[in-house]
């Protein structure tokens, strides 16, 4: 069964935003994860303001300072591309890494040549200069010769960030069964994204939900989609919009605000926004 709140929503051609509980599976298990018997979808209201979503990611600067920063980075760069050439498999016998490190080496010596060893081999005393004297090899240079090292500075991508969103829900019940109907998708809510306890020592994971933009009975491709998310926080607050509490007969709150915090649980590629289509992800 689907939990609806309110009873119309999901019909006709109207806005809504639809979480369907499904069983934990981490990335690496393959296959799309399964609903779980007794676990209930939830259909509710499109709400008016909804979570901002970023799709960041990690860039960082580092800086290859003077004669030795450029020593180190052209270093970095050769082992790097003999690391990249082993995990894609391009080397595949001793040959092919012998071959390797005689091109690397032969660039290595192009690129820094014997004057930028020398170079690097002066900066590196200065810096050990600076133990015992207080002064940087910059400040050392600035000093002798008003002039200081390139920072040579590069920006480097480190990885894409994980998406949280938040989702905001007042239920307004006019009548018992929409007060039960409120009662049953906060629950359903709080148990599905709650560990189960084994007895053994042990916990189930919670389940994750796969939250949709829908219009009638599509998925709405003019707003963005979400990868299957954990709920991590199921916040349930009794009349924030009132100066006191009020409730109706049998103690049910006048507004009951339902806040959902989700993060998604796998990192969004370019070959996701594509394959999704409209605005993607």
């Amino acid at each position: 069964m689907t939990l609806k709140y309110p009873q119309s929503a999901g019909g006709g051609d109207s806005d809504y935003v639809s979480f369907s509980p499904l069983k934990y599976r981490s990335n690496q298990s393959g296959g799309a994860a399964a609903p779980s018997s007794g676990a209930e979808s939830v259909v509710l209201y499109m709400p008016n303001s909804t979570p901002g979503m970023g799709n960041g990611n990690s860039w960082a600067s580092a800086s290859f300072l003077g004669p030795l920063g450029e020593l180190q980075k052209e270093a970095g760069r050769a082992i790097g591309s003999i690391a990249y050439d082993g995990f894609s498999g391009k080397i595949k016998s001793t040959d092919d890494i012998l071959q390797k490190l005689k091109a690397e080496g032969t660039a290595f010596k192009d690129n820094v040549g014997m004057k930028g060893a020398l170079s690097a081999v002066g900066q590196k005393a200065m810096q050990a200069a600076n133990g015992f004297m207080g002064v940087t090899p910059n400040q050392q240079l600035a000093l002798g010769a008003g002039a200081v090292f390139n920072p040579n500075v590069e920006l480097f991508y480190s990885s894409p960030a994980m998406r949280p969103f938040t989702m905001n829900f007042d239920f307004v019940p006019k009548n018992a069964q929409e007060a039960q109907m409120m009662n049953r998708i906060i629950m359903n809510f709080k148990k599905w994204s709650a560990p189960l306890d084994l007895e053994n020592g042990m916990f189930e994971i919670p389940h994750v939900w796969q939250v949709k933009y829908m219009t009638g009975g599509s998925e709405n491709q003019n707003m963005n989609k979400f990868k299957k998310a954990a709920c991590t926080n199921v916040q349930v607050q009794a009349n924030s919009a009132t100066s006191m509490h009020v409730a109706h007969d049998g103690g049910v709150p006048i507004i009951t605000s339902l806040s959902l915090s989700f993060m998604e649980v796998d990192i969004i590629t370019r070959q996701d926004h594509e394959k999704a289509g409209g605005q993607g992800y």
